[in-house]
């Protein structure tokens, strides 16, 4: 980020500060600056990262900072559940396959080359007409050469659907009541069976939207599992 706006080196200054504390986690990346990469796709690999991290900016009146969130953005925020008919009026279903992938490549941390360890995870008939999509992933740092094809599994059996992402709409008063109470990253419990859908369990906030005239909050969501805790 900062990189990005160095006016040193012909960059513009967009002035864009950081908050961007130590993990304790290291990784090495060589950007080749002949590639002219863009600097925003770069930045989206941590997230898909296994133990990778989130990111989000934050905004006020006079300052924009590039903020780093690790393991993840958000908190558990279990007294804050949302119930369809109690402060969400209305539940709408959307698939995202946009990340889905049935075979997945987790590469040995360290090494480079043909010489480097990685491991295959695969199901060809999980979608249509044999489509085969790909995804690579580098190893969780320090983690040992047998441990790939256990995380290569877990990959496939996260990536190997689409995603099934949840809108829930709250009524104007909740609305109201919600905004600031919960944000995105959280997670929270989600109560919502409309007939055709049933949400009953543990959901993590990826957006929010706000209707600024009536104060409505359109919250999407996606079933949450710790990932790094299953085999």
């Amino acid at each position: 980020v900062v990189h990005a706006q160095d006016t040193t080196i012909g960059k513009s200054d967009l002035r864009i500060g950081t908050r961007c504390p130590p993990t304790g986690v290291l990784r090495t990346r060589i950007y080749e600056y002949s590639n002219h990469e863009w600097i925003s796709d770069l930045i989206d690999e941590w997230p898909q990262l296994f133990n990778g991290m989130d990111w989000s900016v934050e905004i006020t009146d006079t300052t924009r900072t590039f903020v780093t969130h690790y393991p993840m953005k958000g908190a558990r925020k279990p007294k804050q559940a949302l119930v369809l008919g109690k402060n969400i009026a209305s539940l709408s279903i959307d698939k995202d396959g946009s990340q889905t992938a049935n075979s997945i490549i987790v590469m040995a941390d360290g090494g480079s080359g043909a010489g480097q360890e990685e491991a295959l995870a695969s199901d060809p008939t999980s979608l249509d007409d044999g489509l085969t999509l790909e995804m690579v992933f580098n190893a969780t740092p320090g983690s040992a050469i047998n441990s790939l094809q256990a995380q290569a599994d877990r990959g496939l059996r996260r990536y190997r659907d689409p995603v099934t992402m949840p809108t829930l709409t709250t009524y104007e008063v909740t609305g109201d009541g919600l905004f600031g109470k919960v944000a995105v990253g959280d997670i929270v419990p989600v109560y919502a069976d409309n007939g055709w859908a049933t949400l009953d369990g543990d959901f993590r906030i990826v957006s929010i939207s706000r209707d600024p005239v009536t104060g409505v909050l359109d919250i999407t969501v996606n079933p949450y599992e710790n990932w790094d805790l299953l085999p």
